[in-house]
């Protein structure tokens, strides 16, 4: 499986170094805003359960 393969997920500044060097990247609306223009997309907030929404909606 090679990084392009993977999706990854992120809120905070020591996330994006994976945020950068994955296929795609999407960073939770309550990221910060360093975080929020590095990743590819910005889904729902952390409590609002946005990650899995992010899946259901994207991969499943």
């Amino acid at each position: 499986l090679s990084l392009d393969n993977i999706v990854s997920f992120g809120n905070a500044e020591n996330d994006i170094s994976m945020l950068s060097e994955t296929g795609y990247s999407v960073a939770v609306s309550n990221a910060t805003e360093h975080v929020k223009s590095v990743a590819n997309e910005v889904c729902g907030h952390h409590n609002e359960d946005g990650v899995a929404h992010w899946i259901e909606k994207n991969l499943l």
